[in-house]
């Protein structure tokens, strides 16, 4: 009787691994270097996490991969081995240094799709020399040191590899790491951030997997069922296009718009004060005119600042790896500033920046806007990665007014930008730190009171010129500047190593206002994230959006509410969900009040619906279907109801418009 396949295939791989076995118990050398590598990338994992986390799977990925390394070295003689031994250990170890610098910036793992923004970095003065520690360069040691001690003579002299043997005993590490990658739940999840995945197969393993996964995704993207794509999120948009509260569509109707966004501004920062001094008056004064949203968090992946615009202009979720403005900048977007310059709206964008940062000099005509005014159209000194802000946001008020009415200006801040020492010799005084002095939370700090203190100008200046009485003010931040990864956040704000819930808000809860003049000001309580601010503006300027896809909704509106994080953590009004990733390798669900822990009950829903919109959000970029996803909508009428009057505003009646249009419902507390 023939011998079925599946037969054939374990009884060769158990011959296969009986050969390993037995060539590996000759070469004692060779598993004294697969151990130190090993070893390195354990305890890099653990510098990374601050917990020793070797879990049997991740012990035998790392076996696998020191073979696959290191079995084909052993096989060279003589000196042509030590110089093996030596390179692969230096690649391994700039690996372990490069995923370092990178995860005390951005709390994550590089990716293949992040690679082509190392550029980028280099135009941050000073960032890569700030982010390392004297203690990171040991890991070049470990390889020279053991040969050293294990002294190159024997291990020139250790048993040579056969081809045949090498192959075998190579491919038999490749199929444990396999193994491990196939077989691990964690490593699987289409939703989460890269760090789960090292936790299971090493940083070594990691980094082949995301090679692995880059060039899966553009295939499938390629295969995307575009049909199906489609009917996911017209259900998710038809739900989430639910008409305004009465009297509030429209409560700015022609009123000029200015958003700020504000480089690394967290919630703990605005408001708060240094020995009596408020480390954000500027801001602090603008709030009490506002609408101030108590729980806005930002919600970017790999873009930054990029991604907070993408959220906040387009309504869109980030991509799965890389930035959307550079990894889609072919797509076709639908977002706020084309909307509102086809309803008769002026569009400019402000960052005094290099214009292919980001990709925007592509980017921004690709969204709506029709004026891009990067750092060659300002002037002054340079503070960090372009023009201070200081200079920007005063040369900014001329620029705003000279706008045609309406207009829509945003405006990008810049000089509370990594590595924040450079801020200190532009500003006169200085908060006093204390202990915390001459520390990262303490530079931080000093920047995010310069930044306020630009900001401040530039809204003197528009109250000067008369436009602060007939301009909606939106200002909120990008991202989080210090982290548990990259400071000694923890230590100032008092968060015990390991509260991974309230770190995770601290990090994400971003600064946000609204100011509509004859508004009542007071505080919006709701869970909001910055992909709520296209769907929120366009509401209350009265353009309907029937043919965008805006995955948001209006901060208005008081139907249910999840803000989605790229790691698959949600937040909703009650409750914050915690992911794998965004819970430091443990998922839990926990009452924002007081953030006890409960049980995963009570956040299945908010996960669930989290998860979806991520589905929603890939699937568009991947099928290049934000366009197509929007037409949809206005094909099966899913904009608000609203008269014939409201569905679009012509220039001339926008510029007619005064406080009268204001709605007093969309004051305090609620």
């Amino acid at each position: 009787m023939d011998e079925r396949p599946g037969a054939r295939l374990l009884r060769g791989l158990q011959q296969a691994g009986k050969l390993a076995l037995g060539a590996l118990a000759e070469h004692r050398v060779l598993l004294l270097f697969v151990a130190v590598l090993g070893l390195k990338q354990l305890v890099g994992s653990i510098v990374l996490l601050g917990k020793i986390l070797a879990t049997p799977n991740m012990l035998l990925a790392l076996i696998g991969e020191g073979l696959l390394l290191l079995v084909p070295v052993f096989a060279l003689r003589g000196r042509r081995r030590v110089a093996g031994i030596l390179c692969v250990d230096f690649v391994v170890s700039f690996v372990i240094l490069t995923d370092f610098v990178y995860f005390r910036q951005f709390a994550d793992l590089p990716s293949v799709a992040a690679l082509r923004y190392v550029g980028l970095a280099a135009k941050v003065e000073g960032i890569v020399v700030a982010l390392l520690r004297p203690g990171d360069f040991l890991y070049f040691l470990t390889g020279p040191l053991t040969l050293l001690l294990v002294r190159p003579r024997w291990v020139m002299a250790a048993p040579t590899f056969a081809p045949r043997r090498a192959l075998v005993v190579a491919a038999a590490g490749l199929s444990v790491a396999l193994l491990v990658a196939l077989t691990s739940r964690a490593v699987r999840s289409p939703v989460g951030m890269r760090i789960r995945v090292a936790n299971r197969l090493g940083p070594i393993g990691y980094h082949a997997y995301d090679v692995v996964t880059y060039a899966t995704r553009s295939w499938r993207a390629r295969q995307v069922d575009r049909g199906q794509v489609l009917d996911a999120a017209e259900a998710l948009l038809s739900e989430r296009a639910r008409p305004s509260v009465p009297g509030r569509f429209g409560a700015a109707r022609g009123m000029n718009v200015v958003v700020v966004q504000m480089e690394s501004l967290q919630g703990f920062a605005a408001g708060h004060r240094v020995d009596g001094e408020p480390v954000t008056p500027s801001f602090d004064r603008l709030a009490r005119e506002s609408l101030v949203f108590e729980r806005f968090f930002t919600q970017i992946g790999q873009g930054n600042t990029a991604d907070a615009e993408l959220l906040a202009q387009c309504s869109l979720q980030p991509t799965r790896t890389g930035a959307a403005f550079y990894e889609y900048a072919g797509s076709r977007f639908r977002c706020l500033p084309e909307l509102l310059g086809k309803a008769g709206y002026s569009t400019v964008v402000m960052h005094a920046n290099d214009p292919e940062f980001w990709g925007r000099a592509t980017t921004y005509p690709a969204i709506g806007f029709q004026t891009f005014l990067h750092v060659d159209h300002f002037s002054g000194p340079r503070l960090g990665m372009g023009t201070s802000d200081v200079d920007f946001f005063e040369q900014a008020v001329g620029k705003v007014a000279a706008q045609a009415e309406p207009f829509y200006a945003v405006l990008l801040s810049l000089s509370s930008h990594v590595p924040f020492q450079p801020v200190q010799p532009f500003q006169e005084g200085g908060l006093r730190h204390g202990r915390f002095a001459r520390t990262t939370v303490g530079w931080y700090l000093d920047a995010v009171h310069y930044a306020d203190a630009a900001l401040g100008r530039f809204l003197d200046g528009l109250r000067r010129t008369g436009l602060l009485e007939r301009t909606v003010v939106v200002v909120f931040g990008d991202h989080w500047g210090v982290s548990r990864s990259n400071s000694n956040v923890g230590e100032y704000l008092g968060i015990r190593h390991g509260d991974a819930p309230r770190f995770f808000l601290e990090e994400r809860r971003i600064p946000m206002l609204v100011r509509i003049p004859g508004v009542t000001p007071g505080t919006v309580k709701r869970a909001g994230g910055q992909i709520d601010l296209a769907p929120t503006l366009a509401a209350l300027l009265g353009v309907a959006t029937p043919d965008a896809a805006f995955l948001g909704r209006d901060l208005f509106d008081e139907g249910p509410r999840v803000v989605a994080f790229a790691s698959g953590a949600a937040v909703d009004d009650e409750r914050l969900y915690l992911s794998g990733d965004a819970g430091a390798g443990v998922e839990g669900c926990y009452r924002l009040d007081g953030l006890a822990r409960v049980g995963m009950g009570e956040c299945r829903a908010m996960k669930a619906e989290a998860e979806r919109e991520l589905r929603v959000g890939w699937g568009l970029f991947d099928g290049d279907l934000i366009t197509q996803a929007g037409d949809a909508r206005a094909e099966q009428r899913y904009a608000p109801t609203t008269s014939p009057s409201t569905s679009g505003v012509s220039a001339t009646s926008q510029r007619t418009c005064s406080r009268c249009h204001a709605a007093a419902s969309l004051g305090a507390n609620q």
